[in-house]
């Protein structure tokens, strides 16, 4: 990865937009997230993430787990597993915590990197660790903290107004198009009714694009198509299914191992030794040794 000598960071996210780009699973990793220069710039309210609603009173922890299908150049359809582990948890109080740690990268994902730091003193971490990015949503402070443990920092954004309450708010499904409403010649809109996933009750709908003058052969035909399944008990979107049909690519993503009850509060905090806000002059350098290789367990 020719940007970790520049502390690389790592995004993927699980939203319920309208037919979100399908992208291999290695380019889903490598999405460079920066501060973001929009956040002055947001509404003044609080909702959460995408996939994950801010309420308070529904605290659980999950995994997001992401598997996919391509298409080879020979035609052939190649599965994809999940390149990251990621985890979730919302607190009692609605604070999110969104962790996500690839587990295989891109060559050199297991070279070591050591990390000089401005008094001089070095450490080293694998290039796995590296790329380890948090996210913590508080609400109530109005902050988004992006924190990097192997560097030990976090840069918190003021993004909302704090305190600002988060109640009464409508149901989550709200979030899934509407099926009812006005109908497009090239969108579909089918309301799937409710099912259990996961052991919680989920809405589901599906959206399907039709295919235009502009797609040839495809004119009228199915060309992609989402599936999203989402839980007014949990406050979260359960389960993203996309599919392309000219491609041959699909893709999933699903809560999964969901825990229900407070999750450790120490999730929500950001260690006391770590620096806020750091200038670049307080951070380490960082160098990659290609010649070191951090064994597989």
């Amino acid at each position: 990865m020719p940007c970790i000598a520049h502390g690389c960071k790592v995004s993927t996210q699980m939203r319920p937009s309208c037919f979100p780009p399908l992208l291999p699973a290695t380019a889903l990793l490598f999405l460079a997230l920066t501060p973001d220069p929009a956040a002055s710039q947001l509404a003044k309210s609080c909702n959460g993430m995408g996939y994950l609603s801010a309420e308070p009173e529904k605290p659980f922890s999950a995994q997001i787990i992401t598997t996919g299908h391509s298409r080879t150049e020979t035609g052939e359809i190649k599965p994809e597993s999940s390149l990251v582990d990621w985890f979730v948890a919302r607190d009692r109080d609605g604070r999110i915590r969104d962790e996500k740690r690839p587990s295989k990268l891109d060559p050199p994902w297991n070279k070591v990197a050591t990390l000089t730091w401005p008094d001089g003193t070095t450490s080293s971490t694998s290039s796995f660790a590296l790329n380890q990015v948090i996210m913590i949503f508080d609400c109530s402070a109005g902050t988004a903290a992006q924190v990097r443990p192997a560097m030990r920092y976090a840069t918190i954004q003021n993004r909302w107004e704090p305190s600002v309450s988060i109640a009464p708010r409508l149901p989550f499904s709200a979030r899934l198009p509407n099926p009812n409403g006005k109908p497009s010649p090239t969108y579909r809109v089918e309301d799937l009714g409710l099912k259990n996933i996961q052991g919680v009750t989920a809405h589901g709908v599906r959206l399907t694009a039709l295919g235009t003058e502009a797609d040839g052969e495809w004119n009228g035909k199915p060309v992609r198509e989402s599936e999203q399944w989402a839980s007014d008990e949990l406050a979260a979107m359960m389960l993203i299914m996309e599919k392309d049909f000219r491609t041959g690519r699909d893709s999933r993503q699903e809560l999964a191992n969901i825990r229900l009850g407070d999750p450790d509060p120490a999730l929500f905090a950001i260690p006391s030794d770590y620096k806020i806000n750091p200038k670049p002059e307080d951070l380490p350098q960082q160098f990659l040794d290609r010649s070191v290789t951090v064994p597989r367990h």
